[in-house]
């Protein structure tokens, strides 16, 4: 109880932080993120990409020119759609060409239509994930949902990686048992490789 208690108040304070930074200073971190993924020899190499809708409503990085440049390079492009509630809610991977047929889910999130090409995980080389706090291990603070945890948890999982504002890194971010740490984060001002 008291770790969950814990991982609330750690939320809301990066969530916080991440609402503090101005337009122009999030346009250009956004940029400096967007050219170091570009850098990551996981990212060059992929053919098969997962990625996520930032929210920039709740102070997220912009993914949308990211989502484009994976397209425009000809890789698969899979985006994650919720079926379901918060608690009993499943992720489900689905292939998308076309950034102008996303909508809105209950909370906001573009999602690809249901009708899209599902996508298994091993097909997938690269997993683009959100979270609200990091830490240089990998350990990482989501939204609360629990759906990457989920869908991250075996042992044959494609590369992961983190982006995130610098703010977003924290000395430690408390983890349970079924909590995933994840491979790279990736802030505007560095690359931190968390296998080391």
């Amino acid at each position: 109880m008291r770790n969950t208690h814990l991982k609330q108040q750690l939320r809301a304070h990066a969530q916080a932080l991440r609402l503090r930074i101005s337009a122009h200073d999030r346009a250009l971190a956004t940029l400096n993120i967007a050219a170091r993924l570009a850098q990551l020899p996981a990212y060059t190499t992929a053919k098969a990409v997962l990625g996520y809708c930032g929210s920039t409503q709740r102070g997220e990085i912009d993914t949308h020119p990211i989502l484009k440049n994976l397209l425009e390079s000809g890789k698969l492009l899979a985006l994650p759609r919720v079926e379901g509630g918060l608690a009993d809610g499943k992720m489900v991977l689905l292939q998308i060409a076309d950034l102008t047929r996303l909508a809105p889910n209950q909370w906001g999130i573009l999602e690809p239509p249901a009708i899209a090409d599902v996508i298994g995980l091993s097909a997938l080389n690269l997993i683009i994930i959100p979270g609200a706090a990091f830490d240089r291990k990998g350990n990482r603070l989501g939204a609360g949902g629990g759906f990457y945890d989920r869908l991250l948890a075996t042992e044959n999982r494609p590369t992961t990686v983190a982006l995130a504002f610098d703010c977003q890194l924290m000395d430690a971010v408390p983890m349970q048992q079924h909590d995933v740490a994840i491979d790279f984060i990736i802030t505007e001002s560095q690359t931190i490789d968390c296998r080391k």
